[in-house]
């Protein structure tokens, strides 16, 4: 699995996460030291606390995580 960071902000921000994460042929979570989440299903995605920047893991090739972190930079932490 690969990891990056993240931070949401807001339920407009969720959605469009889930929007980019959904559309990857590989499996994509998210969460905390506490909680991971299906990164593709919006309840998961909306239980978590973004208060604290979020871990991104990608089951994926390297050429497929630099393409999904590319898509969702705008929330890299």
């Amino acid at each position: 699995m690969k990891e990056f960071h993240i931070n949401i902000r807001s339920f407009a921000e969720v959605r469009e996460f889930i929007s980019a994460a959904t559309v990857q042929p590989f499996e994509v979570f998210v969460g905390n030291e506490r909680q991971i989440v299906n990164a593709k299903g919006f309840i998961g995605m909306a239980s978590l606390d973004f208060s604290h920047p979020l871990k991104v893991l990608c089951d994926c090739d390297q050429n497929s995580f630099l393409s999904f972190r590319q898509q969702v930079s705008q929330f890299l932490a």
